[in-house]
Formats: structure tokens, sequence, C-alpha cells
């Protein structure tokens, strides 16, 4: 991106923040630099003389500051970056790009990006590596810590996200390959949006989405080929809805324990190696409109389908691609009225299309099902 787009950028996205700074007439909040080839001794005001670490920008910042990081390696080996990189103010934190700005912790034994208190969080494209847990965040009371985690890699922690008492955006983040959760949630009442959660895990009770004692919404999620749950959910009750949950291999689509009571509707739930919805005698769902098929050693334990749900094969377009065939009997089976249906589907694109919402994170974009002088068209 140019040099003058990115500040544009950055400027842009901390306006926001204005809203929370005191008076009348407060000043602009300062954009502070960093790349690995800067010094921490520098003004860090500009491109040309930038920080050489992260934590050497916070260290300056002011509450409702940004931060512009260039591409590069940051961690201890390449640039002196020490971890956890540690926030406790409102702070905007932007990487150049997912694939080329990395954070990587490996071998520190401490979290990536670690903050605390009460205040915003703000963190977008960057890779998160190699840490305890690659992004923490410590609230004190509920929904304490607010603002977004987006546009993220966040992959090769032991946890990907670990939140406790925030109410933080987590939106169309890769958080994979993480050795227990991908997100584990505790007292946090957050919007889990148009993420993919894959290959985290090591079987037990690890889950790609553990939510403690949370009521989360959990939307237009791909949750897929986890070495646990797809979500579990205990002494929780999030509301589930329009994801697609499949192939799961260590544990259940959705598992309810402990006086849960999630609300899950329009969802696909499917191939799991443990029931597609399962509950124990203190966790009572409410199951509707959901395709739920195929799990092993079956579809519901203690806990049944309920209004509008359904059975069948959802005719998907292959194992690593969960978009519907356009004769997918989940198309227009949803139910437009469930609780936080999403505008949109996980692609961006508009739902509901043909009057009525589809099953699981895709909604297919045709209003004409399989037109008969076509062959089996996909999305």
């Amino acid at each position: 991106m140019p040099i003058r787009r990115r500040l544009l950028l950055a400027l842009v996205l901390a306006m926001p923040i204005l809203a929370l700074l005191p008076g009348q007439g407060a000043a602009a909040p300062t954009v502070w630099f960093v790349a690995t080839t800067g010094n921490n001794g520098w003004d860090c005001l500009t491109l040309s003389t930038p920080c050489r670490t992260i934590q050497g920008a916070i260290n300056k910042a002011s509450d409702g500051d940004a931060l512009n990081v260039a591409a590069g390696t940051y961690s201890a080996a390449t640039n002196g970056e020490a971890f956890p990189i540690t926030l406790d103010s409102t702070l905007l934190i932007h990487g150049a790009a997912t694939a080329t700005t990395i954070i990587d912790a490996t071998g520190s034994g401490q979290d990536v990006i670690y903050a605390f208190g009460s205040h915003g969080v703000y963190v977008d494209h960057f890779t998160i590596q190699g840490g305890d847990r690659g992004i923490r965040l410590l609230g004190y009371a509920l929904g304490d810590i607010t603002g977004s985690i987006q546009d993220n890699k966040i992959s090769g922690n032991q946890t990907g996200i670990y939140i406790t008492s925030s109410q933080v955006g987590i939106t169309n983040n890769e958080i994979s390959g993480n050795v227990h959760h991908g997100i584990h949630n505790t007292g946090s009442p957050t919007v889990i949006d148009r993420n993919v959660l894959a290959l985290n895990g090591s079987g037990g009770g690890d889950a790609a989405i553990f939510n403690d004692q949370s009521s989360p919404i959990i939307v237009n999620n791909l949750i897929g080929w986890n070495n646990g749950s797809g979500i579990y959910n205990f002494q929780s009750s999030p509301t589930i809805t329009n994801n697609t949950i499949s192939i799961n291999y260590g544990g259940s689509g959705i598992y309810n324990f402990n006086l849960s009571s999630p609300n899950i509707t329009n969802n696909i739930v499917t191939s799991n190696a443990d029931y597609g919805i399962r509950a124990d005698v203190t966790s009572p769902s409410i199951n509707t409109y959901n395709d739920v098929w195929a799990n092993y050693p079956g579809e519901y334990y203690l806990t049944s389908g309920g209004t509008g749900s359904i059975s069948a094969d959802p005719r998907i377009v292959s194992i690593l691609d969960f978009h519907l065939l356009c004769s997918s009997p989940a198309i227009d089976h949803g139910n437009n009225g469930a609780p936080s249906v999403p505008p949109v589907d996980y692609d961006g694109n508009p739902r509901p299309v043909g009057g009525t919402v589809d099953m699981g994170a895709y909604e297919w974009q045709s209003q004409f099902r399989c037109p008969v002088f076509l062959p089996a068209v996909l999305r």
C-alpha cells in the first residue's frame, strides 16, 4: 500500500477514539511508526524515524493513539522485541499486511500481546504466533476491554485468543493450529463473526471456541478440522447462528455442559467425531432450523432438533470448501427471525437471497436453485 494511503488509513481508523477523549477540541491522536530497521531512541513520528520495537512505540504513545507497524518479523531474534507486548491504554495497532507483518514469540513462554484494565484494544493485519496465548485480554469487570481483533492470522500458540471480561469484536481472522483452544472466552459478551477456526486442539476438552460463563454471539464462522469440539459451552448461553461446524475429529460439533443454555439456529453441523449437538442433563438448548447430519455416533445427545431442523446431506462443494452446491437442502431452509441473523454471509455477500435465509455460514447467491440447462452450479 502506498505510504500516503497507509498514513491516511491509520488516521481514519484512529478517529473513532476521539470520542473517548475528554474535553472540547481535543488534539488528534498521534500516529507512531514502527519498523525492524528503526531505533527506539528516535522520535518514531515519521516513516524515516520509526521505533524498532512495537513495545517501544507503545511506551511513547498516549491513550487513543495509533501505531503503524511496517512489514517484517518482530521477535527477540530479529529486532529485540520483548514479550508479552503489553498494552494498558486505548491503542490502535495496524500491521502492513497479515502475511508480511509477523509477531513471533517462539521460545519466550509468554503471551504475544497482553492487554489489561479498562480500555480499547484494536489489532489488525498481523500474524501472531509462538506464544502461550496469541492475544490475552484481561478486563477486571464485565466488558472492561472493548475494541476489535480483525483480519489477523493467529496460529501456533498454546491458545489463540484468551479473553476475560472483554467486549471485543473478533472478526475475519484465521485462528488455526493452536495447541489447545482457538478462542477461550471467560465472562465476555463478545461477538465472534466471520472467522475460520481450524486445526486447533489436542483432544480432550479442547475446542475451537471454549465459552466459560459467557454469552457471546457466534455468527458466520467456519469451524472445522479441530481436534476437539467445535464449540464447547460451560455455564454459558451463547447465541449460535449461521455457522458451519464440520469435521471436528476430537469432539462434538457443539457441546453444552454444566448449566449451559445456548440458542442454536440456522447452523450446519455435520461429520463431527462425536454427536452433532450434545448436552448434559443440566443444559437444555434451543435447537431450531439446523441441519445436523452424519455425526458419529449420532446427531443429538440429551437434546433434540426443534422446529425446522433437518438431517440431510448439506451438499457442500468439498470437505475443504463449505460453500453450498445449488441443490443443497440448506438453501432457503433457515429462519429469518432467528436471533442475530447476520445481514451478510461469511464472504460478505448479502443475506438472505430469495427471501429466506440459508443454513450455514454461506448464503447461496442465486435466486434460481439449479437451472435445468446447466449442470450442478457451484457458487
